[in-house]
């Protein structure tokens, strides 16, 4: 990546992004690879990728699988904001920055926030800018004390590399957006299909739909909670037991579940009927551990979608722990957003034949009964045969 031909870096980079984004890669270890491709064309003897944090008004710090943590985390890094750190700086300016002697300039008392800090002198920062002019990162890359330090050659090679790089990155999730839609197309006559087929399955639709938003966003488990609104609570009694049947995952039908309305981050999502994205659920107070402890299983992060039948929500969807990455990205949301509208319609439907059966039930106990006690034993029709009538009922069949 060194050589001056950029024509030959750009189409092997651009080859390089296509092919980990077409193999489901997450975007932020992506970047974190295109990252150190960069720090080896700088000469940099470091570098540290920033990615934006909650509500976009902070940075946290990429920290890439290890030997002992098995996911990537994003390790906050402080609040964007002037006089702090070089990456603040730069997340709030958006411009590149080049500074050759960092202790020495009073615009960051802070420095690079590193731990790594005091060995480090010259910094070359830059924004991570999408085709569309969003921010979504930093990248800070330095070099220690005793080095010569960066200059304007090297700016210009990272700043190409990063720039085509987000283009590529671009184009590529343009072009995985069109055949998400061709998919989700296909998905829908699937569903239309399934449904007018077999309408008394319901259980059948609602794992058809679960699993398709479950490879959607990329989710370990995924879970369907119904509103019971008359005692306040939420319910289900088909599980994710996160096992596989010919590539498919199994959902079991299981003793049903109860927990209070005002309980977890479910509850939240059915009393506000809003969509929560969870990073780390264990740190957020809403999070309820009973289902954990139930399933003995242990949930990271959560995207949870409301479901919303004549403006009143009537379930919830959860997805839970992204396989792919840190956490459920936005584009992640937005899909999940086209599937309430169908796991709508199959709650609605659900409910609507429930009603029937349970009429239906009661209609035929209802017919038992009569049936019952409309017909005599032949001891009773006996008995009545040789009954003598009284003279006054006589009269009363003569009239």
């Amino acid at each position: 990546y060194q050589d001056t031909n950029m024509q030959g870096v750009v189409y092997e980079l651009n080859s390089y992004i296509e092919q980990r984004l077409d193999t489901g890669g997450d975007n932020q270890l992506l970047l974190y690879e295109l990252s150190s491709i960069i720090k080896i064309a700088t000469k940099a003897d470091g570098f540290a990728l920033y990615f934006l944090g909650e509500c976009n008004n902070s940075l946290c710090v990429f920290t890439p699988p290890g030997a002992k943590e098995g996911h990537p985390r994003l390790i906050p890094a402080g609040p964007i904001a002037h006089g702090t750190t070089v990456s603040a700086y730069v997340a709030r300016s958006r411009k590149t920055l080049l500074v050759e002697d960092i202790l020495g300039d009073e615009r960051f008392p802070k420095g690079t926030g590193l731990e790594s800090g005091t060995r480090i002198q010259s910094v070359l920062c830059l924004p991570i800018v999408t085709a569309i002019g969003d921010l979504i990162g930093i990248l800070e890359l330095y070099r220690h004390w005793g080095k010569e330090a960066f200059h304007h050659s090297h700016q210009e090679v990272a700043t190409a590399n990063l720039a085509w790089a987000s283009v590529a990155i671009h184009q590529v999730q343009v072009c995985r957006g069109l055949a998400k839609q061709t998919e989700l197309n296909d998905f829908l006559l699937d569903v239309s299909k399934t449904y007018f087929d077999n309408i008394v399955a319901i259980d059948s639709l609602l794992e058809h739909i679960m699993i398709y938003a479950k490879n959607l966003v990329n989710a370990d488990r995924c879970a369907l909670f119904q509103v019971d609104h008359k005692n306040k609570e939420l319910y289900s009694d088909l599980f994710d037991i996160g096992e596989e049947n010919d590539g498919k995952p199994v959902f079991k039908k299981t003793k049903e579940i109860r927990f209070s309305i005002e309980k977890g981050i479910a509850g939240q999502v059915a009393r506000t009927g809003e969509v929560l994205n969870i990073p780390d659920a264990y740190a957020d107070p809403r999070f309820n551990r009973e289902v954990d402890l139930y399933t003995g299983y242990t949930t990271r992060n959560i995207l949870c979608m409301p479901i919303v039948s004549r403006g009143s929500v009537i379930g919830v969807v959860q997805m839970v722990n992204k396989i792919s990455g840190s956490a459920f990205s936005k584009t992640d949301e937005n899909n999940f957003k086209m599937f309430a509208v169908f796991c709508a319609l199959a709650l609605h439907c659900a409910n609507m034949y429930h009603r029937i059966r349970h009429s239906e039930c009661i209609y035929r106990v209802t017919m038992e009964k009569l049936s019952y006690h409309s017909v005599c034993t032949a001891e009773e029709w006996q008995n009545l045969m040789h009954c003598t009538l009284a003279p006054h009922i006589y009269k009363e069949i003569e009239l």
